[in-house]
């Protein structure tokens, strides 16, 4: 007898961040802290320990509400939509409520978006256990292996800087916000060089970018698609010099420049005019690893 997992609709899979929290009125008297402050610890040490993606090995997204008297911790994980305002955390398979003060939900985004859109099919539908696995290879590890073995001519595939918005800091609000962080960690884990950061202020907000140094491919005359974090952009110019028409917070890339060019100045040698995305990686692997 085969046994089969059950398979759910992947319109209701779900990436975003799980903020948990704890009181902070008895942190220093352990004894005297009530039985849900204990289990509102051992929650956030299960987290910490059980697959999600703490932000705080990358970024500071943790933080304290003086107001309700608690603190918040991010995590970054993969839900199962229950209903319009209940999700299933499949790292620890509860239910949370978007309503909910104590553990909030934020930047939820289908877990679709995070496929590749090129040499790629996929899939209509995912068990929770197939789900997880997913999520650790988006992530965790590198998930260029998603690409099929269709060829692109190369002249279509550039190389250049993409500007990521991962944080606006509002001063006549005093509040920050966070903003495109999995597809930092996504864009991080395939491949990408990450070759540092800037701040822009604008009107009262401060805005904080990564840049990483990517490998594209040209779909439209005003889009190409990001190859290592499956994203397609159209804010930019496909010339190597730096794009200044982009709004405030706005993901952006420059310094572009054809893919045969930065292989030939480097002398590494190709022998094919058309390049199936993974010969392309491996290419830009040999390029960045000449630049170390």
């Amino acid at each position: 007898m085969v046994v089969t997992m059950k398979k759910y609709n992947i319109e209701n899979f779900y990436i975003g961040e799980l903020f948990l929290s704890h009181s902070i009125d008895n942190l220093q008297i352990p004894e005297s802290m009530s039985d849900i402050e204990k289990d509102e610890m051992k929650k956030i040490i299960f987290f910490s320990t059980n697959g999600v993606i703490d932000y705080q090995k990358k970024f500071l997204t943790s933080y304290t509400d003086q107001k309700s008297r608690r603190h918040y911790y991010g995590f970054l994980t993969i839900f199962y939509k229950n209903s319009d305002t209940s999700f299933i955390c499949l790292h620890d398979r509860e239910r949370y409520n978007i309503n909910d003060k104590n553990n909030l939900l934020k930047n939820l985004i289908p877990l679709d978006n995070f496929f590749p859109k090129v040499s790629y099919c996929s899939p209509k539908s995912l068990s929770f256990k197939d789900s997880l696995l997913l999520f650790d290879s988006l992530f965790k590890k590198n998930s260029t292996f998603l690409y099929d073995r269709s060829s692109y001519d190369i002249s279509r595939f550039y190389i250049g800087n993409l500007n990521l918005c991962t944080r606006k800091e509002s001063s006549h609000e005093n509040q920050y916000v966070y903003q495109n962080l999995p597809f930092s960690f996504l864009t991080y884990t395939n491949n990408a060089q990450f070759i540092g950061g800037f701040r822009l202020e604008h009107d009262f907000s401060k805005y904080d970018y990564e840049i990483f140094k990517c490998l594209f491919l040209k779909i439209k005359n005003d889009e190409i698609y990001n190859i290592n974090n499956f994203q397609i952009y159209n804010h930019g110019l496909l010339e190597n010099r730096q794009n200044n028409n982009y709004s405030f917070g706005e993901n952006f890339y420059d310094y572009v420049v054809p893919f045969t060019q930065e292989l030939d100045e480097q002398k590494i040698k190709y022998t094919r005019n058309f390049l199936s995305i993974s010969k392309a990686l491996k290419l830009q692997k040999k390029l960045f690893d000449y630049h170390k």
